[in-house]
């Protein structure tokens, strides 16, 4: 996917051993109308050696907007 703009806000983070769930809300802009999508996500992140890795990600449309 591509967007022309992102937003993203942490609401909530929390690690249980080398597991880190975050939860929040986001907004993409999307070519080539502009529209705005407001979302709700939550991002899983597990640590491989020494690496974070993003291992699951849900997100959900709550609103859109046309352009303008």
């Amino acid at each position: 996917m591509r967007h022309s703009a992102y937003e993203l806000e942490i609401e909530h983070m929390s690690r249980h051993g080398d597991t880190v769930v975050v939860m929040g809300r986001d907004s993409v802009v999307d070519p080539p109308d502009g529209t705005v999508s407001r979302r709700r996500y939550t991002n899983i992140w597990k640590l491989d050696g020494d690496v974070w890795r993003s291992i699951a990600r849900h997100a959900h449309v709550v609103s859109r907007e046309a352009a303008g």
